[in-house]
């Protein structure tokens, strides 16, 4: 069996992710630090632990790599610059090529639509980041034989959304269509456009690891005008398979469920 670790298991990317590796029959090391209470990655944790082949560690260490296929790295949480680069030494070491999701804000503010080759200039904290940890990735690639993937996204959102993120907002008004209707910025496209369905991320993902790589670089992209997602649709033939009312109604519905059983679940956190 092929086994598969993932950092960032218990947010939201990192969890959809894994129950996807698992229902293909790989077994996944989901690592993601349980520092605090946080109600969510319990219940998320409870979910994904039910399968025999997870297993659930708060750091990444070397005997999680040594029979490992592949490295999905999709900590939304800042890691140390020396942290992140042991990772990289790690998976050198071992030959496993590393799977990793950037942001779309590595590229700033864009004048033309940017493509994966476009200078990356990015203002916000989050890409200036994503900008360094990406340059760390490529360094020294050839002469490391280090095989990658990065996947330039926007917000991501869907099931098992944190109980203080903007989407979450969203839910609450989606419950009142008068309200829905009357909030301007839901109505604004700009708005939207920020934002791609879990499950399409994860889709764009399972098709490039499924073809032959070295270092390819995607945009994923709710908004053309902008940010140009034609590398990806040519070469993994992928398009988005929701919508973002259909990802909302998809949101709507499992937080419902998810409340009933533990009411406190997705309450703002203070």
């Amino acid at each position: 069996m092929e086994k598969a670790v993932v950092t960032g298991a218990l947010q939201i990317a990192g969890f959809h992710l894994c129950m996807r590796l698992l229902d293909e029959g790989m077994a996944v090391v989901g690592i993601d630090r349980m520092e605090r209470c946080d109600k969510i990655k319990e219940e998320m944790l409870l979910s994904v632990g039910r399968n025999a082949n997870f297993q659930h560690a708060e750091s990444l260490k070397d005997e999680h790599l040594r029979d490992a296929h592949l490295l999905f790295h999709l900590d939304e949480e800042p890691l140390s610059e020396t942290e992140f680069k042991r990772r990289i030494a790690l998976c050198d070491e071992f030959q496993i090529p590393i799977v990793y999701l950037s942001s779309l804000d590595v590229y700033g503010n864009c004048s033309t639509c940017c493509t994966e080759g476009s200078k990356l200039d990015p203002a916000t904290p989050l890409g200036k980041r994503k900008k360094q940890e990406e340059l760390a990735l490529r360094s020294n690639l050839e002469e490391k034989n280090r095989r990658i993937l990065i996947f330039r996204t926007p917000r991501i959102y869907g099931p098992w959304q944190p109980a203080n993120d903007d989407m979450q907002r969203i839910f609450q008004l989606a419950n009142n269509q008068a309200a829905l209707k009357g909030d301007e910025q839901l109505m604004n496209r700009d708005f939207v456009n920020q934002y791609m369905f879990v499950e399409d991320v994860v889709d764009a993902i399972m098709l490039a690891v499924e073809r032959e790589f070295h270092c390819e670089i995607y945009n994923l992209s709710s908004d053309e005008q902008k940010f140009s997602s034609k590398k990806a649709r040519e070469r993994l033939s992928f398009r988005p398979k929701h919508t973002f009312d259909e990802g909302i109604e998809k949101l709507k519905q499992h937080t419902l469920k998810a409340s009933n059983v533990n009411r406190s679940l997705f309450e703002n956190e203070k």
